[in-house]
């Protein structure tokens, strides 16, 4: 008489002859409860919402007091003014930032939430280093910052509930009141370029043909050079992508941030 033991094993209790019928299979692991779940290891609908990075974008809002960025480069730390928030529920100051919403590019999403926690319009320059942490719940969050002038009477009533104090101030005094050691590397960046004379830039937008071919079909695309905006490639979902793509290109060109800044 025998018994069915691990997968791929047959065991005798009475000693008698043994014959392996069943494909063989994989080891059992020790740690498995028997449904397939393994000690110490959550199971993949636990684990797939952790995976999923949030996305939210912020801008570091900066004005000079002798003029432009560029008369600010001698000296940025006395010239320059950079817009600070405070947050009530986490009595920490910041730069203004928030969560993408559906259908929102990371620029529109940084000049939004410039304009609702603070009321100030600004347009968009430098690209500034990426924030990322972890949440409370373990999600990934990812922040984009962009350095952002802002634009000689284009102030707004706040709206964000958030927010309850928004305050300019000199580079050496925001050192001072910033909470956060994330938010001190942006602040540095921002001098950097501000001393390097590149604070200033002007936008750059290659649109690729709305045809797609092989690339060496078409030796004169140069990969690297070009931003694929509008090119519908095969594939409802890549179409899809695409047209969204496109359609964020005529509002991107029309925000605050489009222009030299």
């Amino acid at each position: 008489m025998s018994e069915i033991g691990t997968p791929g094993e047959v065991t005798s209790r009475a000693g008698g002859d043994v014959r392996d019928d069943a494909a063989p299979g994989p080891p059992a692991d020790p740690a498995d409860d028997g449904g397939g779940h393994v000690a110490g290891v959550p199971p993949l609908h636990v684990v797939a919402p952790l995976l999923v990075v949030e996305l939210a974008a912020g801008v570091v809002c900066w004005r000079s007091t002798v003029g432009d960025g560029r008369a600010a480069a001698d000296d940025p730390d006395r010239t320059l003014e950079v817009l600070l928030v405070h947050r009530p529920r986490y009595d920490d100051w910041s730069f203004p930032k928030g969560k993408v919403e559906p259908g929102e590019t990371l620029p529109e999403c940084a000049v939004r939430e410039a304009a609702e926690e603070t009321g100030v319009r600004v347009r968009l320059g430098r690209p500034l280093p990426t924030v990322r942490y972890t949440l409370p719940d373990g999600r990934p969050k990812e922040v984009s910052f962009w350095a952002g002038r802002a634009l000689p009477g284009g102030n707004g009533p706040a709206r964000a509930s958030e927010v309850d104090e928004a305050a300019w101030l000199p580079v050496r005094a925001a050192r001072k009141r910033l909470t956060h050691d994330g938010d001190l590397v942006l602040l540095d960046a921002l001098v950097a370029a501000a001393r390097e004379r590149r604070l200033l830039t002007r936008p750059f937008l290659v649109v690729r043909h709305a045809t797609a071919r092989p690339r060496a079909a078409d030796p004169s695309v140069v990969p690297w050079l070009t931003v694929a905006l509008v090119r519908p490639p095969a594939g409802a979902r890549s179409a899809r992508r695409s047209r969204r793509q496109g359609s964020a290109a005529p509002p991107l060109a029309t925000l605050p941030g489009s222009g030299p800044g």
